[in-house]
Order: C-alpha cells, then structure tokens, then sequence
C-alpha cells in the first residue's frame, strides 16, 4: 500500500504521541462528566483523516513547509468507532465537506496539508461539542503543547490554519506577543484587532522539537477561520480587512497564503 510505504513520519508522530500518553495521564473529571480518553493504537487507520487517528494527510506523505489545519480535538468515541467501521467516514462529514468547499475556493489542495488537532485524545461518549474536556488541567495542556511543537518540528509549516473557537486560545498560549488579541473567546474582538486584519498574523513564532530532540525556533503565518462544521451558522460574525461573512474568510486565506509564499505552492 503506497500509504505504508510513505508513512514514516507519520509513524514518528504516532511514536511520539504514544511515548507521551505512557508519562502523562489524561485529567479526571467528576463522574458525571465528559473526559479524555487516551488514543488507542488499534484505532489507527491509514486512509485519509484527522491525526492521530488517521495520517492527517493524502497517502500519508507528510507536505513539509506547507499548511497544517489546527482542529480542537479528535472528536468522541462514538466517532471513532464510526472511522474504524468505515475509514472513509471521516471525510464524508459536515466538517470535512465544508472545510474542503471552503479551501477550494480559497486554492488550496488537500495535498498541501496535515490535518491535526490541539488537544490529543478523544472524548468519551457519543458527542463531541464546545471546549475540550479537561483543557485547563495544566499537565494535561502541557503534554498537548508538547506533542504540537514535535509536530511543528517534523512538519515545520509556513502556514497553520486554526479551525474554530478553542484552538486560537491554545496558540496564544504559546505565543503571547504575536497572538495575545488571540487570547480573547470571541471571533468579533480578534477581527477588530490590528486595524481589522487580526484574523491572521504574518509571523507567529513557536518553540518546536524534532526528530533528534533538538529545540529550536519556529516562525510562521497563522490565520484563524471558523469551525467548518459551525460555519454556515457562525458566518455573520466574520469580518476582515472591511470585507464581511463569507467574503471575509476567503480573503483571511488569500491573505494568510500570500504572506506564507503559499500562494502559487498549494493550488
């Protein structure tokens, strides 16, 4: 299978996750609450779907210094007993359908990018809705910013899309002088930061490890888009450069390749 042939990344991420679920338990939340559970090796698939689950990318080859599409987590169990039923599933949900619609029309191929996730692990049950479970518990955060800065070192893109409400607030964190009107929960107060355009920022700078565990530097553009799943719901809040709803997010990804050199790279 070509996949396989061409998963050695892709291996390396699934590696390192599993290496640090061994040394970091996920929080514990009250009974009666949703909670993460740790990713499970034979959950894995190879078609194409989020990571970890799936490879996060077309024939698992891994498109080094392009786009990484941030989502907040996994999804729940019920979903990941629906991929492994159906491997294919993943990319026949209203996420997946809208998202691509979306990057059509904004020239971006799938080729070009590694679909992952902030927060690792699934939550339990059958739904999957709001702020990840347990996303304040500091080791639990800790491991989750640990297993990102080895994806930035393996992948080392020059533009990462952060899907929906959460995953902004997880980037801030990391980077309080770039991102910090980042740090805000709402669509509408990062929009209106820098003269309109807070939407994306032209050189966010996180630290990162790769493969040899060798730390370093990583600067990159990052752009913020609604929730696919969400969009058509959400689209009235959007506004960029003084464009609005839809118009707006296709320019927050016009602008966000042009800056990244992306633009003639990924269409």
């Amino acid at each position: 299978m070509n996949s396989i042939r061409n998963s050695h990344e892709i291996k390396s991420l699934r590696e390192k996750l599993e290496e640090l679920q061994r040394h970091n338990p996920y929080p514990s939340p009250r009974a009666d609450r949703p909670k993460m559970l740790r990713v499970e090796r034979e959950w894995y698939v190879w078609e194409l779907a989020f990571f970890p689950v799936g490879p996060g990318c077309k024939e698992a080859i891994l498109p080094k210094h392009k786009i990484m599409v941030l989502g907040n987590n996994l999804g729940s169990r019920g979903d990941i007993e629906k991929v492994r039923k159906d491997p294919t599933r993943d990319t026949q949900t209203p996420t997946w359908r809208n998202m691509c619609e979306l990057f059509s029309r904004a020239n971006i191929h799938e080729e070009c990018c590694f679909f992952t996730n902030a927060y690792m692990g699934v939550v339990s049950g059958e739904k999957n809705i709001g702020r990840t479970p347990g996303c304040q518990d500091a080791v639990y955060l800790k491991f989750c910013q640990q297993m990102f800065f080895y994806q930035l070192g393996v992948q080392r893109p020059r533009l990462i899309v952060a899907l929906g409400k959460w995953v902004p607030l997880f980037l801030a964190k990391l980077d309080q002088k770039n991102l910090k009107h980042w740090e805000s929960g709402g669509f509408t107060q990062r929009d209106k930061a820098i003269e309109g355009r807070g939407a994306v920022v032209d050189s966010a700078s996180f630290g990162i490890v790769d493969e040899a565990g060798r730390v370093s530097e990583h600067k990159c553009v990052v752009a913020s888009i609604l929730h696919p799943c969400q969009r058509k719901l959400n689209l009235g809040c959007r506004s960029y450069d003084g464009l609005e709803k839809d118009d707006a997010e296709i320019k927050i990804l016009a602008d966000a390749l042009r800056l990244s050199g992306l633009q003639n790279a990924c269409g």
